[in-house]
């Protein structure tokens, strides 16, 4: 519950040159700001500031601490203590609150109007040298808040649209980004070819050895894939033992020869159990398809998936268009 009260400037005086903000101001230069205070309690959980509602006051919290929310429901994006001071942006700014403002504890404060505030500022230079620090202090702290976030923002991408067993892109990604990939080719008039492939009876690979066989032998071809590409190239994981592969700026003849390196390095590479166990290598079955016309991404993968059905009926670890 919220009280307020009138205070005289001599109350205050102790527990202000406390504070950091008044570190090494005249007494005498607060005085006047004090005139226009009111002390403000506030309990747990009481609301100082409304988020897109102005404030034409100014708070100085002296006991207890704040914490500063951009929705009520959602963690505290920045906590105030003793010595911090509220209200001061959107007064500076004349806009609404940004945020909302609530009290963890039992909080103490000075509720002054913001005239009184900057004539303390204009009249005491420790006060304006110590606001000053205040300032640059909570940019620093956004700053940390801005990064953080924007970690977080990337972490979620990359989770987003990579598959986890293989590092591989996923079918997300290939949904979101294939369209883009090939009307970015359309106009600026260059091929692009869509590499479908297939490990070769995975299904009998999986049932002989067990799953998590499977899972190495996934993981093992993902690795030889992007080994084999070009820089340019894209791998996803199309699903299951499928894989897809972009290759911007592939006329057919040139994506052939990233298919060859494909089968070659999928070939020799180890393929080793979770104990340690070598295992039987595998092979590509691939199927090759150039962007023409007006392609729509699913025009383009499934003329790549009829050739790697062609591949698999030519007697398998083959490339076929």
């Amino acid at each position: 519950m919220t009280t307020t009260r009138d205070s005289g400037a001599l109350a205050h005086l102790d527990a202000l040159g406390q504070l950091s903000l008044f570190r090494g101001v005249d007494p005498c230069d607060i005085a006047p700001l004090l005139r226009e205070a009111r002390q403000r309690d506030l309990a747990p959980g009481d609301v100082l500031l409304e988020k897109d509602q102005f404030n034409p006051r100014v708070f100085i919290l002296l006991e207890g601490r704040l914490s500063v929310h951009t929705q009520l429901d959602r963690d505290a994006i920045a906590l105030l203590e003793a010595g911090d001071v509220v209200g001061d942006m959107s007064v500076v700014t004349g806009q609404p609150a940004s945020a909302f403002v609530r009290s963890d504890t039992h909080c103490r404060l000075i509720d002054l109007p913001a005239d009184a505030l900057w004539a303390v500022f204009d009249e005491s230079r420790p006060f304006a040298r110590n606001l000053l620090r205040l300032y640059v202090r909570r940019i620093a702290n956004l700053n940390l808040v801005v990064n953080s976030a924007q970690r977080l923002q990337q972490e979620y991408r990359v989770h987003a649209t990579t598959d986890p067993l293989t590092g591989l892109y996923n079918r997300r990604w290939l949904n979101e980004s294939l369209a883009f990939e090939i009307s970015r080719a359309q106009l600026r008039k260059r091929p692009l070819t869509v590499m479908v492939a297939d490990i070769d009876n995975f299904k009998q690979y999986n049932d002989q050895h067990g799953h998590v066989a499977g899972d190495q032998a996934l993981k093992g071809v993902a690795a030889a894939v992007l080994v084999a590409l070009r820089g340019s190239d894209m791998a996803v994981r199309y699903g299951g033992e499928e894989l897809v592969v972009v290759l911007p700026g592939a006329e057919l003849e040139e994506a052939r020869k990233v298919a060859e390196r494909l089968h070659r390095a999928v070939a020799d590479q180890p393929i080793i159990g979770h104990d340690d166990t070598p295992l039987p290598p595998v092979t590509l079955s691939i199927g090759l398809a150039n962007m023409v016309g007006g392609d729509s991404p699913e025009q383009l993968i499934a003329r790549a998936d009829q050739a790697l059905y062609r591949a698999k009926h030519q007697g398998r670890n083959c490339t076929a268009e």
